[in-house]
């Protein structure tokens, strides 16, 4: 949802469904979305992770990309499942095949797909506490200029990892989203999803 609604990139090939019970991670990346820069595809690799801690979270987020990047079967096996899964069904035809000429590599559109990571990192926050006493317009105002505070240290920390991992060399975008309490979050989300309450 993020990836849509901020970087305009919708989702073309979702895993979720592969999944056959509530136990099943889903391998490899999360999701596939594209979006469009002047006349370069954007193909953006989708990775979360819910960790106690944020930069636990950044960790797990810089292991699963390396171990993905230092196997090519596993890229090949995402490829396919983009070929496979492509949900382009919306899509006029001449808009189709505009979109599979830069998955070909005999085709020079392919020299414009740029490929980016795009990395939700969840983390339990004290920053609800602070602000569970106050109303809900100071609220607000507090918790956006804690969360700024925040993410001006966490963006010194995701270039820190990054670089350590050897992954300076891709492209990023990073959402970081802190949860009151991410077991809990994880819990709702996954008895809503399986219609278990």
């Amino acid at each position: 949802m993020l990836i849509e609604w901020v970087l305009k990139a919708p989702i073309v090939a979702c895993k979720m469904y592969l999944k056959t019970s509530q136990q099943m991670p889903v391998h490899g990346v999360d999701g596939i979305h594209l979006g469009y820069e002047a006349d370069t595809l954007i193909m953006h690799w989708g990775e979360s992770k819910l960790h106690q801690t944020l930069p636990s979270a950044l960790d797990d987020i810089s292991s699963s990309i390396t171990e993905y990047l230092k196997d090519p079967s596993k890229y090949a096996n995402e490829v396919r499942i983009i070929r496979s899964n492509l949900n382009l069904g919306t899509l006029e035809e001449e808009a189709r095949q505009a979109i599979k000429n830069y998955f070909n590599p005999y085709k020079p559109e392919s020299n414009k797909l740029l490929e980016s990571y795009a990395c939700l990192a969840g983390f339990d926050s004290k920053l609800y506490e602070s602000v569970a006493h106050l109303d809900h317009d100071e609220c607000e105002t507090v918790f956006q200029a804690a969360y700024e505070k925040r993410i001006d240290s966490a963006c010194k920390l995701i270039a820190d990892k990054v670089k350590a991992a050897g992954l300076n060399r891709f492209r990023f975008s990073y959402f970081l989203l802190p949860f009151p309490s991410v077991n809990e979050a994880r819990a709702k989300f996954q008895a809503r999803l399986w219609g278990t309450k």
